[in-house]
């Protein structure tokens, strides 16, 4: 009697068991990245705001010492941002926007949760509300002058340096 030798050939592929394994591994990974991602993303738009409002600042400080020390001010509150003379100390030729598309240190805001704000002759401050990043102060509301509170308030400003 012969015996034969019955081989069993086996088709190269992967279990149903190491699928799920690698599916899971790929979306444990995925769910980390998609996390930092949308973080970093606020981060840099914090970064933004920050960089926009010390242009901000220069623009007012620079425009205070070359107008016989006032600021450009509307008059009642807030930032002139049509005094053309302010608007040209930013090299796009117009003062940053927030990102609503309205005006820093826009009076109309005070007391609300976006870029509220005073600018009078003599003085001004500006703040953004931050997404991530903690800020230099906590906004009172009424359109009071923000308290600084560093590193712990939800707000970045901008005060007056002269």
């Amino acid at each position: 009697m012969n015996k034969a030798k019955i081989i069993k050939q086996s088709v190269p592929g992967f279990t149903l068991l190491e699928l799920l394994v690698v599916i899971t591994i790929i979306a444990i990974l995925a769910a980390i990245g998609l996390g930092n991602y949308t973080r970093t993303l606020s981060r840099g738009r914090d970064a933004r705001r920050r960089a926009d409002l010390k242009a901000v600042q220069n623009a007012l400080e620079q425009y205070y010492v070359t107008h016989d020390s006032v600021y450009p001010s509307d008059g009642s509150g807030g930032l002139l941002t049509t005094d053309a003379d302010f608007v040209a100390l930013f090299s796009e030729g117009q003062a940053p926007q927030t990102r609503e598309g309205g005006s820093y240190c826009d009076v109309n805001q005070s007391g609300g949760d976006q870029s509220p704000g005073r600018v009078n002759l003599t003085d001004y401050w500006c703040c953004e509300k931050l997404e991530q990043s903690k800020g230099n102060a906590d906004l009172a509301t009424g359109g009071v002058q923000p308290t600084p509170a560093a590193g712990t308030g939800g707000y970045f400003c901008i005060y007056n340096l002269q």
